[in-house]
């Protein structure tokens, strides 16, 4: 989570979402200016050592990523970036913050990510640059990403498909109007 007083909060837990949603963490993150969250369906590293639970971070970005890459340990070679994690969500990070730390611009990390990521697997990400709280999506053309945008409230949330984001919100709807 970011604010407007540029004061990062990076938590992560390896517990189920509804019960996130009830620690002193979450509603601390609920007077952010951005937030990005994930619920991991765990492909690779064991969500009970909690390096490999996102948001996975460097020292400007906080990434979530809803995919799978397949052989990111060797990706991870090829593209000298060190990983701190089993999951293989973590390397996309890692080539985007190498490459912007290498001089390029933001958008030319990503396709230079997505361009080596290619065959080896599918993603849409959520990126945060701690700097400013600024959020970037991103995703290939075969993993969904979907976007509601409320502008009434200049709010934006996000999901990896309309109907989990839907089903979210009316939930929200729920427990805000005490109907749940």
């Amino acid at each position: 989570a970011w604010n407007a007083g540029r004061h990062v909060m990076i938590d992560k837990a390896p517990i189920k979402a509804s019960d996130y949603v009830q620690r002193d963490v979450w509603c601390a993150a609920m007077n952010a200016t951005s937030l990005i969250g994930h619920c991991r369906f765990a492909t690779s590293g064991d969500p009970r050592n909690n390096a490999n639970n996102h948001p996975f971070t460097s020292r400007r970005y906080a990434m979530v990523h809803n995919g799978c890459i397949a052989a990111h340990k060797d990706l991870a070679a090829e593209k000298r970036v060190q990983l701190e994690s089993e999951c293989d969500s973590e390397v996309i990070l890692r080539i985007v913050s190498d490459r912007v730390n290498k001089g390029e611009s933001l958008q030319k990390a990503v396709e230079t990510m997505a361009g080596s990521v290619g065959w080896r697997g599918d993603y849409a990400v959520a990126l945060m640059d701690k700097r400013n709280g600024s959020v970037m999506l991103f995703r290939d053309d075969g993993r969904p990403c979907a976007i509601l945008r409320i502008p009434a409230t200049r709010t934006v949330f996000f999901a990896s498909t309309d109907d989990i984001l839907l089903a979210a919100l009316e939930r929200v709807s729920k427990v805000v109007t005490g109907s749940e």
